[in-house]
């Protein structure tokens, strides 16, 4: 044990009273941006295609907008990257509002909903060159040209600015064709599972616990074979010693029983 002195770290098992979201991320954070901006967006085209139903009712399309919209801003490119980062991300759960949409739930909306996306995509990436945010997360902009067309004191050709808008809609919509692919081989890979949670036996804590103590023990059983076969090595090629049972016998690393993630 080090006697080096470090800061304490005691994580929580459970976060008892998580606090406000708006008090976390510091206010220049570009998550409140995309959240007040879809705040004032049309969607009355994603609600027509809302059906009526009983049961559970489906997702807020401002908030599947908005998480979509962020996704794309800061180089998301999967549905179920989306899922991860909305779980761990403290912007993405500004932009949710804390509700946590899965990665199938994800993909159907934007699948549903590609043309209409783009374009409200389009409409932000410009909103933000025109105030000032040159570049929103990885989506880089041309804000002298946009800028340049809110503004009262430049003026610009319309070709110039119809050239610059059409290249936006062709990033966005090569994001969306990329997204798309991405989805399709991650479901092949991973079928429901979403690729990164634990396996159902590692998510209760005293079951992890138990498989971890099991994992070093066998390691340390590993190591202690491999040092008595050293140990028989110097002795001569003539020296044998009995085997305890259960030690040498090691077997291959995948035989440990390390779970896939699901």
């Amino acid at each position: 044990m080090t006697n080096k002195k470090v800061r304490e770290y005691q994580p929580p098992q459970i976060m008892a009273f998580p606090p406000s979201l708006d008090d976390v991320p510091p206010p220049e954070h570009p998550a409140y941006f995309v959240r007040d901006f879809v705040a004032g967006l049309d969607l009355s085209e994603f609600y027509a295609d809302y059906p009526e139903r009983r049961g559970q009712p489906p997702y807020h399309p401002r908030m599947m907008v908005g998480v979509w919209l962020y996704g794309h801003t800061v180089g998301i490119r999967s549905s179920r990257k989306l899922e991860q980062a909305i779980k761990e991300n403290l912007g993405f759960r500004v932009v949710a509002g804390d509700q946590q949409p899965d990665h199938w739930t994800l993909s159907d909306f934007r699948r549903r909903h590609h043309k209409a996306l783009g374009d409200l995509f389009n409409q932000t990436v410009q909103a933000a060159a025109a105030m000032g945010l040159v570049k929103l997360g990885h989506v880089a902009v041309d804000g002298t040209k946009v800028k340049a067309n809110a503004s009262k004191h430049r003026t610009m050709s319309y070709g110039c600015m119809e050239e610059e808008e059409e290249r936006l809609r062709e990033d966005i919509e090569r994001w969306l064709e990329e997204v798309e692919a991405n989805d399709r081989a991650e479901d092949e890979l991973y079928g429901d599972g979403n690729g990164w949670s634990l396996p159902p036996e590692l998510a209760d804590a005293e079951k992890r616990r138990k498989f971890i103590q099991k994992f070093m023990d066998k390691l340390e059983e590993r190591k202690k074979g491999r040092g008595r076969g050293e140990a028989r090595a110097d002795r001569g090629p003539g020296f044998q010693a009995p085997e305890a049972e259960g030690v040498g016998r090691t077997r291959e690393p995948d035989s440990i029983g390390l779970p896939r993630a699901s």
